[in-house]
């Protein structure tokens, strides 16, 4: 634990962590590379006029060059993490393979040297690594087996602290380090690691997709130890087979098994993943559907209460009216004062009816569409203010109809304008009065000016009127100005947000 804790210390402060380049300019410079390498085998082997005769090593070459393609092909479609790391895999060991068959002990790729054999023996390493954040991303560990990736991450890290350790000793390695025993420490080590990850994953990751994995990694571990005990002469290969005999042979046929099987595996997990889309998109349609019945129950339910108060509160409030009325008629002579009572219950009433319709329009779902709300504005303002010869002028863009307010936006909307209209007739004393409601860009913006006597608005306090116009405005998270001066008129200006 205290060894894990100390990695994870180590790459969450170094310099690594600050040094990031994309995945995608990554995986290009591996296409240019692999172009270059590929370009430069070709080429050696057509000066010792080898190639065109056939070998394994050139046909597990080519089979890894054909799926490198795929796969990077695959990752930029997909943008999927799994087909990143297995193709820098892919691209290592197609780079290996290259320096070992084509170029011998000649290392003739980039006249390197001895530097360039380090870094090609430290290029080994790093496909572990490589291969152990495939296995993160292909068995999906991160929100499967949370305990899983915490070991396999684990894995990674230590493979990444062998490559680097390999790359800096390597340079002092003539001075203090036997080179055949150098080589033989970190592959050891690598392969330790290698197996216990295995296990972890058979033990802890019980699926088809993960056999699939185990049976591909066993086969790229055995042909793995298979050429590092044979290369590394720890025992002395006792096949005479031309091609067994080299043990390239041993590590090419491990790499090609664990190709065919991770092919089939990568396939398996895309099956996978377009089901789980299928299913995922099948239960997003039925949350709309379900969204689109509940909708249209409330709209049901609205149109029901519409009815409803329409009917009973409407239809009783006009007989309390009416009856006021009569009332009035009858007491007139007898008693002056119950008079003004009724009066003012036949006001309260007919005040009532006014809000107990602007409730119903308000509820009634057929009225959601932005034109009849304009109709409704329009005749109201033409109603109350024509009668004592006042000029309507109104205009509302013809963008807006095809807009839906839900009913707390269209109710605190038409109410604003009301109390807007209201104030101009009782207070304004104007010949003219302009309504423009227009949409501009995401908002909708309302302006109604009159030419009447005006006010100042710096001595003048605002009254009920105008701080439940500021109210409804907030509730419109929108904005309500009202300009005024003596004997210039008034302004007021409503803008707010439509989405």
């Amino acid at each position: 634990m205290q060894f894990s804790q100390a990695l994870d210390s180590f790459f969450k402060n170094s310099w690594l962590k600050n040094y990031s380049i994309s995945q995608k300019s990554i995986a290009i410079a591996s296409f240019l590379l692999f172009i270059g390498v590929t370009a430069i085998g070709i080429s050696e082997q057509y000066k010792v006029g080898i190639l065109f005769n056939f070998s394994f090593s050139n046909l597990a070459i080519f089979a890894l060059s054909v799926l490198y393609l795929i796969m990077l092909s695959q990752y930029f479609l997909l943008n999927d993490n799994a087909f990143f790391y297995y193709v820098l895999y892919l691209f290592l060991n197609i780079f290996y393979f290259h320096n070992v068959v084509f170029f011998g002990d000649q290392r003739i790729f980039l006249k390197f040297g001895y530097i360039h054999n380090q870094i090609l023996l430290s290029s080994l390493l790093y496909t572990y690594f490589l291969y152990s954040q495939f296995a993160l991303h292909f068995l999906n560990l991160k929100n499967s087996n949370a305990d899983l990736q915490r070991k396999i991450k684990l894995c990674s890290k230590i493979y990444l602290s062998l490559f680097f350790t390999d790359l800096i000793l390597s340079t002092f390695e003539n001075f203090f380090w036997n080179k055949n025993i150098f080589y033989i420490f970190f592959q050891f080590a690598c392969i330790i690691v290698g197996f216990y990850a295995i296990l972890n994953i058979i033990i802890f990751k019980k699926t088809r997709l993960a056999r699939i994995f185990i049976a591909g990694t066993i086969c790229y571990y055995t042909g793995s130890v298979f050429g590092f005990l044979f290369n590394g002469q720890i025992f002395t290969n006792p096949f005479t087979n031309i091609a067994m005999k080299n043990w390239t042979f041993f590590t090419e046929t491990g790499t090609l098994l664990e190709v065919i099987f991770f092919s089939t595996g990568l396939a398996y997990r895309m099956r996978l993943i377009e089901v789980e889309k299928n299913v995922v998109e099948q239960e997003l349609l039925k949350e709309k559907l379900k969204e689109l019945e509940f909708k249209n129950e409330l709209l049901k339910q609205r149109e029901s209460i519409s009815h409803d108060l329409h009917d009973e509160v409407g239809a009783t409030l006009n007989s309390i009216s009416v009856n006021c009325e009569i009332a009035k008629q009858q007491m007139q002579k007898i008693n002056p004062e119950a008079k003004k009572t009724l009066d003012s219950i036949g006001s309260a009433s007919l005040h009532l009816i006014g809000s107990i319709n602007d409730i119903v329009w308000a509820i009634n779902p057929k009225n959601d569409v932005f034109e009849n709300i304009t109709v409704k504005m329009r005749l109201f303002a033409a109603d109350l203010l024509i009668q004592h010869d006042v000029t309507v002028d109104f205009y509302a863009d013809e963008k807006l109809n095809a807009l839906n307010l839900d009913v707390e936006m269209r109710k605190h909307f038409y109410l604003i304008f009301k109390e807007a209209i209201n104030n101009v007739y009782k207070h304004a004393q104007c010949s003219e009065i302009k309504t423009r409601i227009e949409l501009i860009g995401k908002h909708i913006q309302m302006v109604i000016s009159d030419n009447g006597i005006g006010f100042d608005s710096s001595k003048v306090r605002s009254g009920n009127g105008q701080t439940t116009m500021q109210y409804r405005a907030k509730k419109l998270n929108g904005s309500l100005e009202i300009q005024s001066k003596n004997q210039k008129g008034t302004v007021l200006i409503l803008v707010f947000p439509f989405h």
